[in-house]
């Protein structure tokens, strides 16, 4: 485990948010162990660098106004510029006013960027992207699922002669009814898509990612889910993000915007650590303050020229490393150098091929030797990025994802040469996403992402993303709280052998817990657990054996009740809040048509809740309906956008046809049941314990589910343009 750093409660970056003009749709390229952010902006593209992503610094260009790395007055904003390296120059695409694109071309990457196309079209939002085969592919925004074409080497437009050739819609790559802001990372042979949607000025704008193998099959990608969402009011609106290498040269790490104020479309920066597990993806410190340090390289060295083999490092354990260095020519490393008979070579020639060789009692072995598919010039920067652990090597060119194998070697703690010319060159002692075990947990934990140094059990490189514990295993996980208190310790099992029985220690405090068979392959909360304020040590025993995925542990609020009835002015201040004040009626609470909603403060697990619903009127659309919302997690207050269920949760509710029950989640929701109705009076009732929930109508049960994810949420009622009358409330905690 690293040592914690310490966490910034305020991102310096946005002090100053508004007189810098707002930092929408963010992209950060890393140059050189720097980072350089892109923003949109009026009449160009706005520009900052910083050493620590924590202080971005204004740029300078000498031609364009100050933090502007391209300034063109013909056009009012420049929309979501990104920009890549590629052969010596610096490649910038824009959509200017939202109208088709643009690219732009500069010999360093705070500009001048001077336009080398006119409109290549392709809507908006244009990312690119360099494959193993060093095809370039440029992604963008559209109605139908996110695009994606094969790009030109000088990046002057798409290839081929018809505007329809090569391109491929992603069909489960998409977000409501408009998709936007892809982004394509390469990690491992597995491509992680992500992009946003819905509209940016919706509280609901959000980032969903999908997992894909072919960029050249419209089938390949499949949705995973929500990356980020927050509706609440103080931070929303979240989306455009880009993912990019951290400073440590193993992990990942996202930048996205939210919304500060909607009148004006003034947007914060954020960046935050993601965690990976495989096939999945998450945030680890999604929050609108909280901001970790980023760990940075060992050994850091600018502007190395040798003619002869020249150490920059001695004593370190090559058992886990990844080296990245920029270099102009050909050049030599020397990686774990014993002596002069005994050490690793990587070795660039003229032609840009790269060796990879071991010296074994002065025996050459040549391992690997990746040949580029393109011609590329030998009297510019480029760059070799290296990892190794557990015999493995992966090897990027231009960080571009070139190659990756195993090569059984011993690696020892000794030296590290160079000899060539370098402009920047690093060490980092993390390789193939080890960072993520060392990474102090925040929000979900992910079972293959435990400590290495304090575990016992020998991980298995396959494609699955649960972890199985057997007889004497245990694994060890460091989480950090903000405060003291008691939390839900939340499982998603998979599978369970033997004694139905898990023993975890918390910080050196033994908790034991029951596991249900019945609750294999499902998200359940095991029960509660102590946390300290800082870092907690959570140890994970099985002697019998189960597999998990991941587990969390949210604040439990535990509190006291008796059943609730219909209070009228008591209900909104201790309990609900409403977002549309309804009429007061003797017998109820009226809305008259639109969306509205009233949910309780807090959220609930165990509970039961009723309501005597009367629909008023002759509603024609049979969408139109009112009823119970129950395990809220997000609201979507206005988001015209996506209208009747922008939410994530489930509603019990009816019309004058239908009996409905939907598990929502914004624009992916599922019918879980449905039948015929007649009459414009129900009592609607809820019982929801553990992970079994059931339905009632007029006190007779109709449907009961067992719950996958799902455990807590908020309660409340709601209608959609269905004028109604709630009346008889009642919500007890069971």
């Amino acid at each position: 485990m690293r040592d914690l750093q310490g966490f910034y409660q305020n991102k310096i970056y946005n002090e100053n948010v508004e007189s810098l003009g707002g930092f929408a749709d963010p992209f950060i390229l890393r140059y050189e162990g720097s980072y350089y952010l892109y923003v949109t902006a009026s009449h160009g593209v706005k520009c900052f660098c910083s050493k620590d992503l924590y202080t971005f610094l204004p740029i300078e260009n000498k031609k364009n106004k100050e933090n502007y790395c391209l300034y063109d007055e013909s056009f009012n904003s420049f929309y979501a510029p990104e920009v890549i390296y590629y052969d010596g120059y610096f490649y910038l695409i824009s959509s200017p006013d939202g109208n088709g694109h643009y690219v732009f071309k500069a010999s360093s990457p705070v500009g001048p960027f001077n336009r080398i196309t006119e409109n290549i079209h392709e809507s908006i939002d244009g990312s690119f992207f360099i494959d193993t085969n060093e095809e370039i592919y440029l992604s963008r925004a559209s109605e139908t699922g996110i695009c994606s074409a094969k790009f030109k080497n000088d990046f002057k437009g798409i290839k081929g002669d018809n505007i329809l050739d090569n391109k491929i819609y992603f069909k489960d790559a998409r977000t409501s009814n408009w998709t936007e802001g892809p982004y394509i990372l390469k990690r491992y042979n597995k491509y992680y898509l992500t992009y946003c949607g819905t509209h940016f000025l919706s509280d609901a704008y959000r980032i969903r990612y999908s997992i894909g193998n072919d960029l050249n099959k419209e089938d390949s990608f499949k949705d995973q889910g929500i990356l980020a969402i927050s509706t609440n009011d103080e931070f929303y609106g979240i989306g455009h993000s880009m993912n990019f290498l951290a400073p440590n040269l193993d992990s990942y790490l996202i930048c996205y915007h939210n919304m500060i104020n909607k009148n004006t479309g003034l947007r914060g920066l954020n960046i935050s650590r993601l965690l990976f597990s495989n096939s999945l993806m998450t945030i680890n410190d999604f929050s609108k303050d909280l901001h970790p340090k980023f760990e940075h390289p060992l050994l850091e060295k600018d502007n190395i020229f040798v003619n002869y083999p020249f150490k920059l490092i001695d004593n370190f354990d090559f058992n886990s490393f990844t080296v990245e260095y920029y270099f102009i020519g050909n050049n030599k490393v020397y990686i774990n150098y014993i002596d002069d008979k005994n050490y690793l070579l990587v070795e660039v020639d003229n032609e840009l091929n790269i060796y990879l060789k071991e010296i074994k009692e002065s025996k050459e072995l040549v391992i690997n030797t990746i040949k580029l598919n393109k011609r590329y010039n030998n009297k510019v920067k480029h760059s070799i990025r290296l990892q190794y652990f557990q015999n493995r090597f992966a090897v990027y060119f231009d960080n571009i994802e070139k190659d990756i194998f195993s090569y059984d070697i011993k690696m020892n703690r000794s030296s590290l040469y160079v000899e060539g010319t370098f402009t920047y060159f690093a060490l980092s002692k993390y390789a193939f996403g080890n960072s993520d075990n060392e990474e102090i947990k925040l929000n979900k934990v992910f079972s293959l992402n435990y400590d290495l140094s304090n575990s016992k059990y020998n991980r298995k490189s396959d494609n699955s993303n649960e972890l199985f514990l057997k007889k004497n295993d245990y694994i060890s996980y460091f989480i950090y709280k903000e405060e003291e208190g008691e939390y839900y310790f939340d499982i998603y099992l998979n599978r369970i052998y033997g004694e139905n029985q898990l023993n975890i220690i918390v910080n050196d405090k033994i908790y034991s817990f029951e596991l249900n068979k019945n609750d294999c392959r499902s998200l359940v909360n095991l029960g509660l657990i102590k946390l300290k304020e800082g870092i907690n040590k959570i140890e994970i025993i099985n002697s019998y054996g189960f597999s998990f995925t991941y587990f969390e542990t949210p604040r439990a609020k535990v509190v006291k009740r008796k059943e609730l009835n219909l209070d009228l002015n008591k209900l909104y201040q201790d309990e609900f809040e409403y977002f549309k004040e309804p009429i007061i009626t003797k017998d109820g609470y009226y809305y008259e048509n639109d969306r509205n909603i009233i949910l309780s403060k807090d959220e609930y697990e165990n509970f039961k809740v009723s309501i005597d619903i009367e629909t008023i009127g002759q509603a024609i659309d049979i969408n139109n309906n009112a009823g119970l919302n129950v395990l809220v997690s997000n609201y979507s207050k206005s988001n015209e956008f996506e209208k009747i269920f922008s939410f994530c949760g489930i509603f019990f509710g009816f019309n004058k046809n239908f009996i409905y029950i939907i598990e929502a989640n914004f624009d992916k929701n599922k019918i879980l049941y449905r039948i015929k109705n007649n009459v414009n009076k129900h009592k609607l009732s809820i019982l929801k314990y553990k992970n079994k929930i059931e339905f009632f109508v007029d006190n007779q049960s109709i449907y009961q589910k067992h719950l996958k994810k799902m455990l807590r949420g908020k309660v409340g009622l709601y209608m959609n343009h269905e004028s109604c009358l709630f009346k008889k409330i009642s919500l007890s905690e069971e």
